[in-house]
């Protein structure tokens, strides 16, 4: 492929792998010589892989409403490292602030071709080599899951699709700093497992974690930035495998800046959590999970 040249969605199946990440937001405390880092390398080392694309739960900038944070944190950081060189699908997040924001004009999501909504904001949905993506707004996710969700479900491209994936950028569990969302778990979670959404990722929490519940993964990737030390597990789930209570590797609580790549072929579809040092240097896979078993 020539530069700046780019490909459609396959319409038909074939291989592909996507990148996810979340809480981009802001400085890197872990690293006062340069707090932009590891965040940087991690959307040059995204954007260099031989991903597709890539999908964000969320939280872009400390202030989607202020042009200062959405240029430090999203235009010069996110946009200039990472979509430059890969599409990227927006789940919004609390930080991204609402409607019309600075940060949320920078976008061009399909929500566009949803009655009342924009290019930025709203929940969407697209498919992608015969797998269905569902991206949910923390604006109106529970407006959105009550009236649109359940539809979205039922249409032929989820119901017919090889996969389905969901990003929401509030976990419904959680370990560390808070348990997740109540009346996500009690209205999204029925939803996806009734009509097998598979993985289910989600931010907000600056750590990463993962469980298996009912034939669903639930995927906690929020080391994007800056990380939630001093907080504390406050939640013991049981489906609960890394992160929280259990460290993944050497990493306490999940406390760990990464992002997460899912390779999908004619098998099912793997994921791996790739972890980076404060500096930006790259630590390597640090976990590895697979569509049909924890």
């Amino acid at each position: 492929m020539g530069k700046g040249s780019f490909r459609t969605a396959p319409a038909a199946f074939e291989p592909f792998s996507f990148c996810v990440w979340s809480d981009s937001q802001g400085f890197c405390r872990e690293n006062p010589s340069n707090r932009h880092e590891p965040t940087n390398s991690m959307m040059k080392h995204m954007g260099a892989s031989d991903a597709n694309f890539a999908v964000t739960t969320g939280d872009l900038a400390e202030d989607g409403a202020d042009y200062k944070d959405t240029r430090q944190f999203f235009l010069d950081r996110v946009a200039k490292y990472l979509g430059t060189q890969k599409p990227f699908f927006i789940a919004w997040g609390n930080h991204d602030s609402y409607g019309n924001s600075i940060l949320r004009k920078f976008s061009d999501n399909p929500s566009k071709n949803r009655e009342g909504f924009g290019p930025g904001n709203g929940a969407f949905a697209f498919s992608y080599a015969q797998c269905r993506f569902i991206c949910l707004d923390y604006s109106s996710m529970y407006s959105d899951i009550d009236s649109w969700l359940e539809g979205e479900l039922q249409s032929p491209e989820s119901k017919n699709a090889r996969h389905r994936f969901l990003f929401v950028h509030v976990p419904p569990y959680c370990e560390i700093w808070v348990d997740g969302d109540a009346l996500l778990r009690k209205t999204l979670v029925p939803l996806m497992e009734k009509y097998g959404v598979e993985a289910c990722f989600s931010g907000h929490t600056h750590a990463y974690e993962r469980g298996f519940l009912n034939n669903v993964h639930y995927i906690i990737t929020g080391g994007g930035s800056w990380l939630d030390h001093g907080e504390t597990v406050v939640k013991e789930w049981p489906h609960s495998i890394v992160g929280g209570k259990t460290p993944v590797g050497s990493y306490e609580l999940g406390l760990v800046n990464e992002y997460v790549r899912i390779i999908v072929d004619e098998e099912g579809w793997r994921g791996e959590c790739v972890a980076f040092n404060p500096d930006g240097s790259e630590v390597g896979v640090i976990d590895t999970f697979h569509n049909d078993k924890p």
